[in-house]
């Protein structure tokens, strides 16, 4: 692979990690997390905890929806603020979702929390491919898009092996503590994007 092209994948890999690790704590962490709030104390066999694990649902699909949604809006995003603006804006404001789940009262601010994430996802989930392409030749563009691949399967070996042993070591099993931690993790993301001139 050419040296420029490494270079210029090294940026993109190191927003992936840090972005990808903030969504695995969402994933994982969401279900306890958005119970706790709606039904504080409800036994698994509940009609409350049910009703809550009706709303992670209801809470997922929404973000995806929107994520789904803004991609239409791109282009002009993109024309407006700047791509890797756009890109840093949208990863704060997926952060800021997640930061915000553990403190939300009801589910329409659950609702809001959710949205907020799926800005930041409908970015993620495309615009390093985007860019790995186009920094790509002809030839490159399968080796490209597999290391872009890795850069995702890296941060879930993270959130599996370390997730739990912070939750229980530092959080004393807090698992709000941890969705904060996978917060922090997209907020530097998008810092690293700015600061790494990604894509440039």
């Amino acid at each position: 692979m050419r040296r420029a092209l490494v270079r210029g994948l090294i940026p993109i890999f190191i927003v992936q990690f840090f972005a990808w690790t903030g969504m695995f704590a969402l994933w994982i962490y969401t279900t306890p997390v958005v119970i706790e709030r709606l039904s504080p104390g409800a036994a698994s066999d509940s009609p409350e905890y049910l009703n809550g694990l009706t709303w992670v649902g209801v809470c997922f699909a929404c973000y995806a929806l929107l994520s789904a949604m803004l991609n239409f809006a791109q282009p002009w995003a993109f024309a407006t603020f700047g791509r890797m603006q756009t890109y840093a804006g949208a990863l704060i404001l997926g952060a800021a979702g997640i930061g915000l789940v553990p403190f939300a009262v009801g589910p329409a601010a659950l609702l809001g929390c959710f949205a907020l994430i799926g800005i930041g996802w409908s970015l993620i989930s495309n615009i390093p491919y985007a860019i790995g392409s186009e920094l790509s030749r002809e030839d490159e563009v399968t080796k490209v898009m597999n290391v872009i691949a890795f850069s995702v399967v890296i941060p879930q070996v993270v959130a599996v092996l370390l997730f739990g042993l912070v939750t229980r070591t530092l959080f004393s099993g807090h698992v709000a503590a941890t969705m904060e931690l996978g917060a922090t993790s997209m907020a530097i993301a998008a810092v690293a994007v700015l600061v790494l001139r990604v894509g440039r």
